[in-house]
């Protein structure tokens, strides 16, 4: 996780003992997901200002972070992180969505911070603009293994689990936006919802950075797996000797 994605979270334990945080569990949102504060929110709101003193005297929080965070976010000023934005780091990383007129913003953060409107993410853009979905669900933004996207890097938006039931809240809908289902892609006119990684736009080299962040990833988780394999069959060959 990079530094500026990391968040307050309130874990609830059984006996103000500290021995007892590590048994603890964190407090979850209904739709399953950590309670948490962003670290981009205590940074850059007064409101949490007392918060942002307590992390820097326990020293749980640098003040050249601090400056890093201000920084990002006057970079996208006047879009502002707060307490329930979303900040995705990760592709794949799951996050909680309305579909109908929701106002909160997507953040995606890499080494810039760029910012995507849900509710543009679920209308229907066809004159009259509209939002044709009640309901919420949980999604993740994945790497497009479609055919018809081979050797193009295509990000793709998947309905992970529906959390509210979704309901249809336009008369007679033609399905141009289609109803969300649980384990399937996002679809708008017949096409799966997509970013398009190669056209040179400050979403695109955003989320091109996620995309290698989770490819380094990989790799080192691979690369601790080989290292472990090899080191449980190194006595093996040891005794055989």
């Amino acid at each position: 996780m990079p530094p500026p994605a990391r968040e307050l979270r309130f874990r609830i334990t059984e006996s103000s003992d500290p021995r007892s945080f590590a048994r603890g569990q964190d407090l979850l949102w209904r739709w399953g997901l950590p309670w948490s504060i962003p670290l981009l929110a205590i940074c850059g709101s007064r409101a949490f200002g007392i918060i942002k003193d307590t992390l820097l005297t326990s020293r749980q929080l640098t003040n050249e972070l601090v400056e890093s965070c201000k920084g990002m976010l006057r970079m996208n000023w006047p879009g502002k992180v707060g307490a329930r934005s979303r900040i995705i780091y990760s592709l794949g990383q799951s996050f909680y969505a309305e579909l109908h007129r929701c106002n909160e913003r997507l953040w995606f953060l890499a080494h810039d911070l760029q910012d995507l409107k849900l509710d543009d993410i679920f209308a229907d853009w066809r004159d009259p603009k509209h939002w044709p979905y009640a309901g919420s669900a949980l999604w993740c933004f994945e790497r497009s293994r479609l055919p018809e996207h081979r050797k193009k890097r295509i990000i793709v938006l998947r309905c992970l689990q529906v959390i509210e039931p979704i309901r249809r809240v336009t008369p007679d809908y033609d399905g141009y936006v289609t109803e969300p289902t649980p384990g399937a892609l996002f679809t708008v006119g017949g096409q799966p919802y997509a970013i398009n990684m190669d056209p040179p736009s400050a979403m695109a080299k955003v989320v091109k950075r996620l995309l290698i962040q989770r490819q380094i990833a990989n790799a080192i988780v691979s690369k601790v797996k080989a290292q472990n394999q090899k080191n449980i069959t190194r006595p093996q060959h040891l005794t055989e000797r």
